[in-house]
């Protein structure tokens, strides 16, 4: 398996998602936000972000995450789909790698995510839970900065 980013107007990727998303029941979300990924692509140089990222197979689609920011303000939003086959282990570690992905490839200040429940896997991985709002918790992960001062740092 691997992590793959996905093209919304490559027919194959397409048709990979449209399998992970009957799948799992999220069908109109996803599809919904392939078209906007497919709009933005379309605008050079957009302010806004689109990116589908998977960890799979040549064929299966494991995990799926969608994130959707801009480029201003570098704050991105996170939502994360997972086979719900109990593979905890590789759930965090396609977190891990949304995470670095939006520090580093898309340079995000702050990533926001939802969660139907308490996640202490997020909370383990540096997420702050801000609570519970509309039925779902909020959890916020801002760019980690050290800053030296003198002989320590900040």
């Amino acid at each position: 398996m691997n992590f793959m980013i996905l093209n919304p107007i490559n027919s194959d990727h397409v048709k990979q998602i449209s399998k992970f998303s009957a799948k799992i029941g999220k069908e109109l979300e996803l599809l919904e936000f392939i078209k906007k990924a497919q709009e933005n692509q379309a605008i050079p140089d957009s302010n806004n972000i689109y990116e589908i990222i998977a960890f799979c197979t040549d064929t299966v689609i494991y995990n799926l995450g969608l994130i959707q920011g801009t480029r201003d303000n570098k704050l991105m939003e996170f939502k994360i789909f997972n086979s719900s086959d109990g593979a905890n282990e590789r759930n965090r570690k396609f977190l891990d790698y949304l995470t670095n992905y939006a520090f580093q490839n898309l340079n995000a200040e702050t990533i926001v995510t939802f969660s139907n429940h308490k996640n202490k896997t997020l909370e383990l991985m540096g997420y702050e839970s801000l609570g519970m709002d509309n039925g779902q918790f909020t959890y916020v992960k801002d760019r980690e900065r050290i800053e030296v001062v003198g002989k320590g740092k900040v």
